[in-house]
């Protein structure tokens, strides 16, 4: 009688334990890549909201819309604080500012930008100019911007609607978000 493992037992242990391990990393595999697919959602869920949080205060601080025109559909939102109905002259002392929302051309990104009137040339994505701030609101790391149109009705021109839908691709993950949201100018400045 010898002490030991015979082969059998040996290529039976091997085999068990492999398939343990096996079920160990499937395991892991399932947990990190739902972990992983919960963080793409939550960091999409989190561009949409920055856009209506953008949205929101930007309209909150204005006092006319520039663009779109009334009846009107664009891809940029453009609004001055300050300023009358007739879209040069200032309500009050002061300076009359602007605000402009924009996706640039390659969809990956939305900005603001935020200066004095009178408004420049803005290329969606690049320097504003040295008295134009531009600030990153949502985008990037694979996201796009699927669709994004702000819009006036014709016979409310101070009512401005935007329709967005931002995507994000990444790592064999496909996921989309929605907003369609309203707001108005700031008329209140005026009284």
């Amino acid at each position: 009688m010898t002490a030991g493992f015979a082969l059998a037992e040996l290529v039976i242990a091997a085999g068990l334990f492999s398939m343990v391990a096996a079920g160990l990393l499937a395991f892991q595999s399932m947990v990190l890549g739902g972990r992983g697919r919960t963080l793409a959602v939550s960091a999409l869920g989190n561009n949409v909201t920055m856009v209506r949080r953008a949205f929101a205060a930007t309209l909150r601080g204005s006092s006319y819309v520039a663009q779109p025109g009334a009846g009107a559909v664009s891809a940029v939102l453009t609004v001055l604080s300050n300023c009358a109905d007739d879209g040069v002259s200032p309500l009050a002392a002061g300076p009359i500012a602007f605000a402009h929302i924009c996706a640039e051309s390659g969809g990956e990104k939305i900005y603001l930008y935020q200066g004095q009137a009178p408004v420049p040339e803005i290329r969606c994505g690049e320097e504003g100019g040295a008295d134009v701030a531009r600030t990153l609101v949502a985008g990037g790391g694979g996201f796009s911007v699927r669709t994004i149109g702000f819009s006036r009705p014709s016979d409310n021109p101070a009512l401005v609607r935007l329709d967005l839908q931002l995507a994000l691709e990444a790592a064999g993950l496909r996921e989309e978000r929605s907003l369609a949201l309203q707001g108005g100018v700031n008329r209140a400045m005026a009284d």
